[in-house]
C-alpha cells in the first residue's frame, strides 16, 4: 500500500535516524548503532528497512520519495517485501504441498486432505505475520519521523 504524509523536519530524521546498511546484510544483519532503521537515501529518496538482529526482518521495506515544500515534506512512501521474498515464499509454498502430499500419498497409498490444510494453515500463518509486521513497521516509521496529515493513496 502507498501512503502519503507530511513532515517539517523529514530530512533531519532521515540523517539522524537511518545507518548505512553494509553490502553483506544477512552476515551481519545488526548495525551496532542506536539508530533505528537502516539502508540509504538520497535528496529525494529513501529505501529503509529496521535495524535488527533478526534476518528474515530485512525484506521488509520502506521505500518512498519526498519534496521540500514552504514550510514542510511531502512524502509518499510504500511498505512491502522485495521481490525476490515473494517469489521465494511462494516456490516454497508450492514445493511443500508437492512434497506433504506425496509423502502422504506414499504411506497410505490414497489421497488426504490433511496435508492440503496444513499447507493452507502454515500460509495463513505466514499471511498474518507479514501483516503484523508491516502494521509494526508503518507505526515505527510515522513515530520515528513524526509524520502528519497520513492517506492512504
Amino acid at each position: 500500500m502507498k501512503y502519503s504524509a507530511t513532515s517539517k523536519d523529514f530530512n533531519y530524521k532521515l540523517k539522524i535516524l537511518i545507518a548505512k546498511e553494509k553490502l553483506f546484510w544477512f552476515l551481519t544483519p545488526k548495525i551496532f548503532t542506536d539508530k533505528p532503521f537502516c539502508g540509504s537515501y538520497d535528496k529525494d529518496s529513501f529505501d529503509l528497512n529496521l535495524n535488527t538482529f533478526i534476518p528474515s526482518l530485512k525484506p521488509f521495506r520502506i521505500r518512498g520519495t519526498y519534496k521540500k515544500n514552504k514550510s514542510n515534506y511531502n512524502i509518499e512512501y510504500e511498505i512491502d517485501t522485495t521481490k525476490a521474498s515473494k517469489i521465494f515464499s511462494i516456490i516454497v509454498i508450492i514445493i511443500s504441498f508437492f512434497v506433504f502430499n506425496l509423502l502422504a500419498y506414499s504411506e497410505t497409498k490414497e489421497l488426504s486432505i490433511a496435508p492440503t490444510i496444513l499447507i493452507f494453515g502454515f500460509a495463513l500463518f505466514g499471511i498474518v505475520m507479514r501483516t503484523l509486521i508491516i502494521n509494526y513497521l508503518k507505526r515505527k516509521f510515522r513515530k520515528e519521523f513524526n509524520l502528519e496529515n497520513i492517506k492512504q493513496i
